[in-house]
């Protein structure tokens, strides 16, 4: 009736029990307003984004203000509204990462080989950023020899690695990962000489080569470089007489290859006219 309505004009709703809670503010975490249990009264939330409800999903990390304005109703015959405001910073979701090397948490390569990493997570806030990140993951390699150092991937030297995980594209996580563990295990490399038949005072040019070199490298990637001529078994040089030679080399050293020698390859001295 009027008379009411003239009555509860000349009252005002207690909001003292209304409050903002923005406490242990994360990213896909929740802030939400603490409402008094009165009966007959009605409550209505608004947030500055434009949502309705007693709850707030944090929607990024970082530092930013949340709002809200709170109508309370008693019957329909009071209105109250009472706006809160806090400043939040709001802290990174963690995300777990395990990081697999070849389908496995710990294994090994040879040298040349690229590895394949695949990254498992665990922890997205939302399937929206699942679907748009989960394709973002790097790995980064550590070469393990006291002090981890982190090192360019694309030509991985001999020993031990950890594999860890990075995810660029984005602000509003913080990875936990459980790193692959890499042993990088020298290749085998087969050297042969390569020397062209002559005639006598010419100059014996033999060459070393390979087909197992990795990345496009070649003999001059190696160190102790060591070329022997031999007549009759015995070790010759200079100016070589018309007749049967072999040449074979020895002494190479490589951190990366296992090296090992073909055959001493023959070739002939023939006659001057």
């Amino acid at each position: 009736p009027a008379s009411d309505v003239s009555v509860y004009a000349l009252f005002e709703i207690d909001c003292n029990g209304i409050g903002l809670n923005t406490q242990n503010a994360v990213y896909g975490g929740k802030a939400s307003v603490t409402l008094p249990g009165y009966n007959d009264f009605t409550f209505t939330c608004k947030w500055t984004d434009g949502s309705y409800g007693e709850e707030y999903t944090y929607a990024a990390a970082g530092e930013q203000t949340v709002g809200v304005q709170v109508t309370a109703k008693y019957k329909d015959y009071i209105t109250e509204q009472k706006s809160f405001e806090a400043e939040v910073n709001v802290a990174k979701a963690e995300l777990s990462v395990t990081v697999t090397v070849n389908n496995a948490e710990s294994g090994s390569l040879t040298y040349g080989t690229a590895p394949e990493v695949s990254f498992a997570a665990d922890g997205w806030v939302n399937a929206q950023d699942e679907a748009a990140l989960k394709g973002k993951f790097a790995a980064e390699f550590y070469f393990d020899h006291g002090t981890p150092e982190l090192v360019a991937g694309d030509r991985l030297e001999v020993g031990g690695y950890q594999v860890y995980a990075v995810l660029g594209g984005q602000e509003n996580y913080v990875l936990s990962v459980t790193p692959a563990q890499l042993n990088v295990k020298q290749k085998e490399l087969t050297l042969r000489v390569e020397v062209k038949n002559m005639t006598y005072g010419a100059t014996a040019e033999p060459v070393v080569v390979s087909d197992d070199f990795a990345y496009g490298e070649d003999v001059s990637d190696l160190t102790a470089v060591t070329v022997t001529i031999y007549n009759g078994g015995q070790a010759v040089s200079g100016v070589l007489p018309a007749g049967t030679y072999t040449a074979s080399a020895s002494g190479y050293k490589s951190v990366n290859y296992s090296i090992k020698y073909a055959a001493a390859t023959e070739f002939t001295v023939e006659k001057a006219f």
